[in-house]
């Protein structure tokens, strides 16, 4: 993505396969993390979570491979916002009140 928007030429295909086995490696962690979580760290919105929304702001751009990822990609679609948050934290408390 560099280079190419920089205007130093098209992108190195072995770096590209480099990087793009690094991403899968880490990707599918993350995925199946947020699979059973609703945050990266703790059960609440954090640094972490603004961190990776960060990074995958740029995803579509850079062609990250995210088919196979669901639940990063939902996390790319802007989930970790602080509203999203606070929208989140009534739902868990009003579950929890209706499974008393």
């Amino acid at each position: 993505m560099i280079k190419k928007f920089t205007g130093r030429g098209e992108p190195d295909p072995a770096a590209i396969a480099t990087h793009e086995a690094a991403f899968h490696q880490f990707a599918k962690v993350v995925d199946r993390h947020l699979a059973t979580h609703t945050w990266l760290a703790n059960d609440a919105l954090s640094i972490a979570d603004y961190s990776l929304a960060a990074t995958l702001l740029h995803a579509e751009r850079a062609q990250y491979p995210m088919a196979s990822y669901g639940n990063l990609t939902r996390m790319s679609a802007g989930s970790a916002t602080p509203a999203v948050a606070r929208d989140r934290a009534s739902s868990v408390v009003t579950a929890r009140r209706g499974a008393a």
